[in-house]
């Protein structure tokens, strides 16, 4: 449920309203908007960031919510199992959450949930979330030279260790 809430609050941060009425915008105009929403943000990189480097592009790829699927939020009774026995830290020491909490955390993600469903037709329905997708895959960095990562093999190296000696490495 955790990476549900994550991938809609991910797409709530945008106007896909906005971003999908391209009537007054050049097509290089519409891809650089495209690619400063959040959902491109977060696809470059997830497939090119740290994770990138421990997992391979399938199991990234199964991470990946699309908006009719982070619209699932945990049930009343998920919420009261999962925060009864939770609670959070105050002046005067760690507290349980109420019920009345419970039932306020599960208001607001059922208030997320409405917003993104009000967008699934756009994100999903106009294709935005395939184009972002697109375009993030057909940009993305392939191999290491094309990160403009450039290392010097010949460089000797120098450095110490925890008895304070030089060692020379070649």
């Amino acid at each position: 449920m955790a990476i549900c809430t994550l991938w809609r609050r991910l797409y709530l941060r945008d106007d896909w309203n906005d971003l999908s009425d391209t009537r007054s915008y050049t097509d290089a105009q519409v891809m650089d908007r495209l690619r400063s929403t959040s959902l491109f943000s977060t696809l470059r990189d997830l497939y090119t960031g740290g994770l990138s480097s421990l997992l391979d592009i399938d199991t990234l790829s199964k991470l990946i919510r699309r908006p009719s699927e982070a619209l699932e939020i945990p049930t009343d009774e998920d919420m009261v199992e999962r925060y009864s026995q939770g609670g959070y830290y105050v002046e005067d020491g760690y507290t349980a959450y109420t019920k009345e909490e419970i039932v306020a955390i599960h208001t607001e993600l059922d208030k997320e949930r409405e917003q993104l469903d009000e967008l699934v037709g756009v994100l999903e329905g106009a294709g935005l979330w395939d184009e972002v997708a697109r375009i993030e895959e057909s940009e993305r960095p392939r191999e290491e030279d094309e990160l403009d990562v450039k290392i010097d093999t010949s460089a000797q190296i120098v450095r110490g260790n925890s008895l304070g000696l030089d060692i020379e490495m070649e």
